[in-house]
């Protein structure tokens, strides 16, 4: 006797389940809302700011990065006061202070290798 029921794969005695995902409308937080709020992916400025001021730590890099963290961070904090439903405004500041800490960590190591090298110069034999 052939199997009436749709859901049932043929030969199997179990119903396949089928799992709907949650979305924003209805009861509850949505799988969108939850990565909204972890990435947010509507807000690029923001979301750029940050990896590029946690990339502004790298050491000779830095001094390059780190002014590009902090613009973008600017530009993705207005975005998002702006528009509220693009968020990232946390992404945008930490992307502005990691930005600030690079700067200053490789500006402190560029002064230290430059007095370093300034003072030894005449010592080094060539």
């Amino acid at each position: 006797m052939p199997d009436s029921n749709p859901r049932r794969e043929p030969g199997k005695s179990r119903p396949v389940r089928t799992v709907q995902p949650k979305t924003s409308s209805g009861s509850g937080r949505g799988r969108d809302d939850r990565a909204r709020t972890l990435i947010p992916y509507k807000n690029m400025r923001a979301l750029s700011a940050y990896y590029v001021g946690v990339f502004s730590w790298v050491p000779g890099i830095g001094l390059l990065l780190a002014p590009v963290a902090m613009v973008l961070g600017i530009l993705g904090y207005r975005y998002g006061r702006a528009r509220p439903e693009a968020e990232g405004t946390g992404h945008a500041a930490a992307g502005i202070l990691f930005g600030i800490v690079g700067l200053i960590l490789n500006a402190a190591l560029a002064a230290v290798l430059y007095m370093y090298l300034y003072r030894l110069g005449p010592f080094i034999k060539k």
